[in-house]
């Protein structure tokens, strides 16, 4: 059984109900059914702390912080991995964090979702992790029952159920609290003058840059302003548009990929950053990275984006305030992407890792050098100066030496429980 996030739910929920069709047929539509997380504040806001290691059972984002590998066990929380020998990491503790998903880490504090709620940790002694700082209700709820408490997400049944579709035509409809839909899914640091921060993927949420978190939601932009005792405030919150996917930086700009575009943030004014341009897509799931000349965007179908592109574009950024499409190519299924140093590295799901080299970016199909069709690829964080791609996919985690690029070497494999 595997949870949905509750942004994705949301998505799919304002699509389906701002595209409701009234057809009369007399076939029948199914249904998967999702049940509501209530969560009581009292149980949400215990203090968290670190706990003996454990066995990885499903692989969420990583994030790489010096010499630690973060893994996010969806909605449960972090394991600390000590990466220091990439071809040998070792599990220290286990960061218990309820409704956990994204991460990202400055001066040695941990910053992760808690369902509603941002929570601050101390990481410097990943064995003795403590909670320092907490703001409450920094991200939506989306509802309250007196007995129950918060509604914070909603996860799926495993039930499916057939109705007439003269009965009820909606792509999902709601049953008291349960919900009805016929989608079948809804899934070493670097110096800065803020400080040391780490390295997230490019299907990350949360990202660092001077001195600020940035965070998305399925709508917002948030910015919250760091101290280093770990006091944390939320300085702006701004909509950007409807169905919020990622965000990467890059020198002073943030990209913002979503369902129906990419959204160019400037950062003159870091605590409130202001949208510089839009580059429009047909509706399709939306990673983005950049080496600020270009921007590389994935486009791929998927029941939670409803769209049919499997591309990717490549994008001329070098007048940020209008961005021109170069040219795109046609790809199997592409999820997480890196570009570093004219590398262009691509997952393409059950396909596996893919790299080009994009010196011509007119002829980028022409010039792939690697790829390993062996495992599942979903994101990659790319270690520059070792030459180490980290790689999540459905089975685990990889890491590979591509010092030589066009004969990778495999590091260590981190199996997953949940694929064993």
């Amino acid at each position: 059984m595997k949870n949905i996030s509750y942004l994705f739910f949301i998505s799919f929920l304002v699509f389906s109900f701002t595209s409701c069709l009234k057809d009369t047929c007399e076939n029948v539509y199914t249904y998967q059914r999702y049940d509501p997380i209530f969560v009581k504040p009292e149980i949400l806001r215990q203090k968290i702390a670190a706990s003996p290691s454990k066995e990885l059972v499903t692989t969420g984002k990583i994030y790489v912080y010096g010499d630690y590998l973060l893994i996010n066990e969806p909605d449960l929380g972090i394991h600390v991995v000590d990466n220091k020998i990439p071809a040998n990491p070792r599990f220290i503790s286990f960061i218990k964090i309820p409704g956990n998903s994204d991460l990202a880490v400055r001066n040695g504090l941990l910053y992760a979702d808690s369902y509603i709620d941002l929570v601050v940790l101390d990481l410097k002694n990943p064995q003795d992790v403590k909670e320092v700082f907490r703001v409450e209700n920094a991200f939506p709820a989306y509802g309250k029952d007196e007995k129950l408490g918060l509604l914070v997400a909603y996860k799926s049944a495993g039930v499916t159920e057939t109705f007439p579709c003269s009965e009820n035509s909606s792509n999902s409809f709601f049953d008291g609290n349960v919900i009805w839909s016929r989608e079948s899914s809804l899934t070493s640091g670097l110096k800065t003058p803020s400080g040391t921060v780490g390295i997230g993927g490019s299907t990350a949420r949360f990202t660092m840059n001077q001195g600020l978190l940035y965070t998305v939601s399925i709508s917002n932009l948030s910015a919250f302003k760091l101290e280093d005792n770990g006091t944390t405030k939320q300085v702006s919150t701004q909509n950007v548009g409807w169905n919020i996917e990622t965000i990467y930086p890059f020198e002073g700009l943030l990209f913002i990929g979503s369902q129906s575009g990419m959204y160019i943030y400037g950062l003159d004014n870091p605590e409130n950053p202001s949208l510089l341009s839009t580059f429009e897509h047909w509706r399709a799931c939306d990673p983005v990275a950049s080496d600020g000349k270009t921007a590389f965007v994935t486009l791929r179908d998927g029941t939670e984006c409803e769209g049919f592109l499997n591309q990717l574009d490549v994008i001329n950024i070098s007048d940020v305030k209008n961005p021109k499409l170069i040219k795109s190519y046609p790809l199997y299924h592409p999820i997480g992407l890196s570009i570093n140093q004219g590398f262009l590295f691509i997952c393409e799901d059950d396909k596996g890792i893919k790299l080009y080299d994009t010196k011509d970016l007119n002829a980028i199909d022409k010039n792939l050098i690697y790829q390993d069709k062996s495992f599942s690829a979903v994101d990659i964080i790319v270690l520059e100066e070792a030459k180490i791609a980290i790689i999540t996919g459905e089975d685990g985690i990889w890491q590979f030496s591509y010092k030589n690029p066009a004969k990778w070497e495999l590091l260590s494999t981190i199996k997953s429980k949940t694929n064993d």
